[in-house]
């Protein structure tokens, strides 16, 4: 965000907090929800302080008219960017600060997912049958056994052909058959099904690994942000 407009949003939210103040409660939260507005714009620079400070008044505006529970998500928001974050008794009220702290309290800990075990990069499926998930387990060992099996039959043909190769006394247009035969299954066979089997073996570990986080991370997030005709809520999940 260039200067200029910091200095903008600066004055926004000075002019937010002087309209509360004075009493004139639509205009303010208005004001307070531009801020917002702008901050969640591609190239917004808006200082972490002017944002928290305009959810924590929109939050007093909710709190003051009795809607406790909506005042709790907007302090959230704040908590969610920094969980030690201390509400200034000179600027906002004890009922405020009150209610802050004890949606603090009730935040969760963050708890840093556990490391995908040793079972979770194995091949043949085994990451889904760790997990209980069956089907899927047994598709990937299904298509990685015939990848490798078909890799491995191609090569046993290969060293067929080379062996034939080498003979004494072939015939030059027979030794070019059988050279031309053992590049074919390789390229065609052995080559494309080991690149199939180590693609669904990645495929596998991936897919095992963003089940083992999710898993670990819980039920879906529920977020407010705001918009120019008002509040929305967000859900989402982490993977």
């Amino acid at each position: 965000m260039p200067a200029d407009a910091q200095v903008e949003v600066a004055e926004q939210f000075r002019r937010a907090r002087e309209r509360y103040v004075m009493g004139d409660v639509d205009v303010a939260r208005s004001e307070f929800l531009g801020v917002l507005i702008r901050a969640n714009a591609p190239d917004a620079d808006v200082p972490f302080e002017i944002w928290a400070e305009s959810w924590i008044y929109l939050g007093e505006i909710q709190l003051l008219q009795g809607r406790r529970d909506e005042a709790r998500a907007y302090f959230s928001k704040v908590l969610a960017r920094d969980a030690d974050y201390r509400v200034s008794p000179y600027e906002h009220p004890a009922v405020v600060i009150e209610t802050f702290n004890t949606e603090r309290e009730a935040r969760p800990a963050y708890t840093r997912p556990r490391p995908l075990p040793w079972w979770g990069y194995a091949p043949f499926g085994v990451p889904q049958f760790q997990q209980r998930r069956p089907v899927r387990g047994t598709v990937y060992a299904i298509l990685q056994v015939g990848f490798a099996a078909t890799s491995v039959a191609a090569w046993a043909v290969i060293d067929q052909q080379v062996a034939l190769y080498h003979q004494p006394g072939l015939p030059p247009d027979v030794a070019t058959q059988l050279r031309d035969r053992a590049v074919l299954l390789r390229d065609a066979f052995s080559m494309s099904a080991a690149g199939a089997f180590y693609a669904t073996w990645l495929t596998s570990v991936v897919d095992g690994g963003l089940s083992w986080r999710k898993d670990q991370l819980g039920p879906p997030s529920v977020a407010v942000v705001p918009r120019a005709d008002g509040m929305a809520v967000q859900v989402g999940w982490t993977f």
